[in-house]
């Protein structure tokens, strides 16, 4: 996408909205203040890419932020391993493939179920999982270890 007179918003909506239901005599500042920013931009003529991340789907329509989107895309939760490994790879959180395959048998090792386990023993959102990723990458040299026990920290 050409960044020239572009905008690009990146927002968790329940957080960085501070979202609670609104009522008749209580409006969310936050989220007004949100639609009013992306109408302007959208009423100047310049293009707008906005990914959001909710788990719960009705605050944008809520917020009367769903209909402005052209594309939707949901993404199941991770639960097995061959996913996850797909995508650390798609990531490129580790610098070759033999890290990335000591770090899924370390998972493995740590009891996050087999590859082809039909009954997952895994349960990562999307959103969590590269929030755990960035915070690995701040330590290039135990990516693995920070991988690792920060999904074993999800599990207590």
């Amino acid at each position: 996408m050409d960044t020239y007179g572009s905008k690009i918003l990146e927002c968790h909506s329940t957080n960085s909205f501070g979202f609670v239901q609104p009522t008749t005599t209580q409006s969310n500042n936050k989220s007004s203040a949100v639609y009013l920013y992306v109408s302007n931009i959208y009423q100047q003529g310049r293009r707008l890419l906005i990914i959001a991340t909710s788990s719960l789907r009705p605050i944008l329509t809520d917020l009367g932020l769903s209909e402005t989107f052209d594309q939707e895309l949901r993404v199941p939760p991770i639960s097995s391993l061959l996913a996850m490994e797909h995508v650390l790879q798609e990531l490129e959180l580790f610098p070759s493939d033999q890290h990335r395959k000591r770090a899924i048998r370390m998972l493995e090792d740590a009891g996050f179920a087999g590859r082809d386990d039909l009954s997952p023993k895994l349960q990562i959102g999307i959103k969590k999982l590269l929030s755990i990723v960035e915070m690995a990458r701040q330590e290039p040299e135990n990516v693995a270890e920070r991988l690792t026990g920060a999904m074993l920290e999800l599990r207590s």
